[in-house]
């Protein structure tokens, strides 16, 4: 076997070992979410926030208004969740491509069985409704952003879209599309339920998607830089990690020897394998890693990866 088929070998084995963990992330993830609505955000008559919170209002209509009865003790709102989050599906396709599809289709499969099967608590398992509102929305959110999210999957209508305008826009964030959506939800739960029933959720709303774009590790940017004696070290390592890098000659101050210094700027999911690829390209590599505030102009997520 030559050299160029092994380096393919381990590329599609690499690549099935993270698909696999992507997918328990996703599931993880979900799960957490979903016990955290049955147990803590429907006790306390709560609306969440996106898809999930038009989902409630449309399960509202079928139970309350039309007395639309269970199927086979499958909750609505798992079934609509699903259902309304189609359009996006195609959205997300033309936009993120064919593997952010499958992703978020198993995301949103799992979720929303989630939310059938895991039994709706009569009473919230903590009795404070503000602490349990916070405890739900930094909970849940939080294992949506990492688990979901970071994985490179959406888990509804609102976060696909979201995630496909955060790629276009750098200052763009999926919590930010959740909030806008939001507005619409909680206009309504105003109208039903009075101000005090609105505010709660949105009170829980704001902070899931603060816990969601925390958890969210493309959210973050790390800047790498790397000190190498290997010339084509700016070249080779643009490639392999498909971002821009930035590099110049330097010169060491003791040995006064030429070193080549190379830039670039990750998020804080793809630095461990940038850092991985800078060892295989050089073993002798100097690599410092430091975390910054925010970036402007063009700079890709890779969200769908």
């Amino acid at each position: 076997m030559s050299r160029f088929q092994e380096f393919n070998k381990k590329i599609e084995s690499d690549d099935k070992s993270r698909l696999v963990k992507q997918l328990v992330y996703i599931t993880v993830g979900n799960f957490i979410f979903s016990w955290t609505m049955n147990a803590l955000v429907t006790p306390f008559n709560i609306y969440c926030s996106g898809a999930m919170g038009v989902s409630q209002l449309i399960e509202l209509l079928f139970t309350s208004v039309l007395h639309l009865p269970s199927i086979a003790g499958i909750a609505w709102l798992g079934i609509i969740y699903w259902g309304i989050s189609i359009p996006s599906f195609i959205y997300g396709m033309k936009s993120l491509g064919v593997k952010f599809l499958a992703k978020t289709v198993y995301s949103i499969t799992t979720l929303s069985l989630f939310l059938a099967v895991i039994p709706v608590y009569e009473t919230p398992v903590i009795e404070n409704k503000i602490i349990g509102c916070m405890a739900a929305a930094v909970v849940g959110g939080f294992a949506l952003g990492y688990g979901t999210f970071s994985s490179g999957a959406g888990a509804g209508a609102s976060d696909c879209i979201g995630m496909v305008l955060a790629q276009k826009k750098p200052g763009f964030s999926i919590g930010l599309i959740n909030m806008i959506v939001n507005v619409c939800v909680y206009s309504i739960c105003a109208f039903i339920y009075g101000l005090e029933g609105a505010a709660f959720s949105i009170f829980y709303a704001a902070i899931l998607a603060w816990a969601m774009d925390k958890g969210h590790m493309q959210n973050h940017y790390i800047e790498v830089t790397v000190y190498s004696k290997i010339p084509v070290m700016g070249h080779e390592l643009a490639v392999k990690i498909d971002r821009g890098v930035t590099s110049w000659y330097g010169e060491g101050g003791y040995t006064e020897t030429q070193t080549n210094v190379v830039k670039t700027i990750v998020t804080k999911k793809e630095v461990d394998g940038v850092v991985q690829s800078i060892y295989e390209l050089d073993p002798q590599a100097f690599v410092s890693v430091t975390e910054i505030e925010k970036v402007h102009g063009l700079f890709d997520k890779h969200l769908s990866k």
